[in-house]
């Protein structure tokens, strides 16, 4: 016997290879796409210009993919909780570098920032984000 239940439980599985990976950061980053466009949508139709509710917007999903991340796909480390989300954010300012850009960009030149529009240059912008952020955070 072993002393009685101090045994701790097995390590979760994570997914090993890159590709693995980005597939489940897909399916996670969607989750965190969708919290991200609801709020720019909503605080837009609040009267808040989009440049500005993207900043919360992409604060709010960046803070739930960091959750789902750092519990289904990327290997745990021996770092605290705090400073694993505080490189997860500073590996995103990139992320959101790009979105902003991109978001500014498609509605001045491209779509405009009114209803569908502004919906079609937050989707396209999230898109190029998307892989910067898995980039830098993977690597």
């Amino acid at each position: 016997m072993n002393g009685g239940g101090n045994r701790k439980p097995a390590p979760r599985k994570k997914p090993g290879s890159a590709f693995t990976q980005l597939i489940s950061y897909g399916f996670v980053g969607g989750t965190a796409a969708l919290l991200d466009i609801s709020i720019l949508v909503y605080l837009n139709s609040l009267g808040m210009d989009y440049r500005i509710a993207n900043i919360f917007s992409f604060t709010g999903g960046t803070l739930l993919n960091f959750l789902l991340c750092n519990y289904f796909i990327f290997e745990k480390r021996a770092v605290s909780f705090g400073r694993a989300c505080l490189r997860h954010y500073f590996a995103s300012t990139g992320g959101f570098i790009v979105n902003q850009t991109a978001l500014i960009l498609l509605v001045e030149l491209v779509f405009g920032d009114t209803g569908i529009w502004l919906l079609v240059s937050k989707i396209l912008a999230t898109g190029c984000s998307f892989v910067a952020n898995f980039i830098m955070i993977r690597f």
